[in-house]
């Protein structure tokens, strides 16, 4: 067995109440009293528009013994693993996870109250399924819909198809353990993307492709924090640092064509107005802002009245101000 689905788009026979509950926290957290209840007019009247998905209990009941073998594997490529980690155990809807953790991480491996759960491209799917007797590494993984048995997932937090949890500063991971690697947009939200460049090329084998996806033009995203956006020079440039780097190469996949970050950055400037200056936002012909000089609109209402948290998400940049010990 490659894969098995972890998470399915549920159906209104086939509606798991606690299944769909633990998947979508902000439909938990407005739940009512009666939260099955709810959780079936929530699917009823939203969640089926939204392409909301609940956790699959059957696909959840699969992953033990899958994560058991892969770790075996794990393990004799990488014998120094045993006397770097521990184990750790919780429970997804009554399954029993059993993972690894680092022995050297700091921080809480309990989920988020807000959990990232991302489907894979279709380039990255080709690239991890070229050759499923490999082993890979998703490192930053959250949590995936499908649960490969060839594909490592390494996260700060212990989800249901977590199989490792480790900062990426720090992998337990011996050198050239995978066979590959993917990391998707992660590396804007560590502390030193500099660190993890170099242990994602630390623990692929020569000749191993290691796949990244990082920001450039996005708004800041707080969750779990947003430090360091990327040109596709500076990004090259992080894994450029190490002696380990044969070549790179960037591009720009379709999920973050330039039309994403237009939309987003639109949308969040009009969330941080009023409602009159959102009105007169909506009235702007994009001719008028092409040919229009930035200080020129700068009385405008809905550049004037823009709020300052909004103005921090999506500013041209910032300014820091800093008192040397």
């Amino acid at each position: 067995m490659t894969a098995v689905p972890v998470t399915v788009v549920p159906s209104d026979d086939a509606l798991d109440p606690d299944a769909y509950l633990l998947l979508n926290d902000d439909v938990r957290e407005a739940a009512p009293w009666r939260r099955r209840r709810w959780a079936r007019r929530h699917f009823a009247e939203h969640g089926r528009f939204e392409g909301r998905r609940q956790y699959s209990r059957s696909g959840l009941s699969a992953v033990p013994a899958m994560r058991a073998r892969k770790l075996d594997e794990l393990a004799q490529r990488s014998p120094s693993l045993a006397g770097r980690t521990t184990r750790y155990g919780h429970r997804v809807l009554g399954a029993q996870m059993e993972v690894i953790i680092a022995a050297d991480f700091e921080g809480d491996p309990r989920p988020p109250q807000r959990v990232s759960a991302n489907h894979y491209d279709d380039d990255v799917v080709r690239f991890l399924d070229a050759d499923t007797s490999g082993l890979y590494l998703d490192l930053g993984a959250g949590l995936r819909h499908e649960y490969r048995s060839h594909v490592v997932n390494v996260d700060i937090a212990a989800l249901a198809t977590t199989d490792v949890i480790a900062a990426g500063e720090r992998l337990p991971f011996d050198d050239a353990t995978f066979d590959g690697a993917v990391c998707l947009s992660v590396l804007q939200h560590v502390v030193d993307p500099f660190a993890v460049a170099s242990e994602l090329l630390r623990v692929v084998r020569p000749g191993g492709v290691i796949v990244v996806d990082w920001a450039f033009l996005q708004p800041v995203n707080h969750y779990p924090a947003h430090l360091y956006n990327a040109t596709p020079a500076g990004a090259e440039m992080a894994f450029a640092r190490t002696d380990l780097l044969r070549e790179s190469r960037s591009d720009v996949p379709l999920h973050m064509h330039p039309v994403f970050a237009l939309t987003w950055f639109l949308a969040e400037w009009s969330r941080g107005l009023d409602e009159d200056a959102r009105a007169a936002f909506a009235d702007v012909r994009v001719g008028d802002l092409v040919n229009a000089s930035p200080h020129g609109l700068l009385d405008c209402d809905w550049v004037a009245g823009l709020s300052a948290d909004a103005r921090e998400r999506i500013g041209a940049g910032s300014r820091v101000w800093l008192v040397r010990r």
